[in-house]
């Protein structure tokens, strides 16, 4: 039997990134912002951004993110990047549906019922933290750091080189705590806090990428 096709989502709007390249035609929207993971950064790439691409989105999800951040802004005209400074970094990636799985009694989009969009999963680990879970629209599976991450520590150096765009995500939080993430990121840009005072009161994890580099 044929499996049915997943239904294609917009990658440039979901929390995923999208790895740009030359020979592809880049979108022509002026709404959309493009992500672009360190790991695939080349110099010609970046110059394809005044090709139609209104803002490049630069991803944490590589080693040493932290320099190749600091060349990407010494590199090129640092207003063509929003730098994400606050995230839930993604640990796995996965086609194997576990909502479909374990919470349907069907086999695929076409049958499940979409229980993801009716219940929160979450894997607990070794230490009780409690990761979780999200499907997205083409049905992969990602598991997301139960902390939040933040690179407030760096805003200053970041600013220095010329970043003046930043991003902050949300994953599971909620109202109240997303107004009290905004206004400590507020006060960390008008100097009011330094960045260890805001993961420290946020209790975040105090890192920039996946490792923390000489920057630290």
């Amino acid at each position: 039997m044929k499996r049915p096709s997943r239904p294609r989502d917009n990658p440039l709007h979901r929390g995923l990134e999208i790895h740009l390249h030359p020979e592809l035609p880049l979108p022509r929207s002026a709404d959309d912002v493009g992500d672009l993971t360190g790991v695939r950064y080349t110099p010609r790439r970046i110059e394809h951004r005044a090709r139609g691409q209104p803002e490049v989105h630069v991803v944490r999800d590589v080693e040493d993110f932290e320099e190749q951040l600091e060349a990407l802004l010494q590199g090129a005209p640092p207003d063509w990047f929003e730098v994400t400074i606050h995230q839930h970094m993604p640990m796995f990636h996965m086609e194997h549906c576990v909502f479909c799985a374990f919470l349907s009694k069907g086999t695929d989009y076409t049958n499940c019922g979409r229980p993801c969009d009716q219940h929160d999963v979450q894997l607990r680990d070794r230490v009780g933290a409690l990761h979780p879970l999200k499907a997205d629209a083409g049905c992969r599976n990602t598991v997301f750091n139960a902390r939040a991450q933040t690179g407030a520590e760096f805003v200053s150096h970041l600013v220095a080189l010329g970043a003046r765009t930043f991003r902050i995500e949300f994953l599971k939080e909620t109202p109240e705590q997303v107004a009290q993430t905004i206004a400590k990121y507020r006060q960390l840009l008008r100097g009011e806090i330094t960045g260890a005072q805001l993961w420290r009161e946020l209790k975040l994890l105090n890192q920039l990428g996946v490792t923390r580099g000489q920057m630290a």
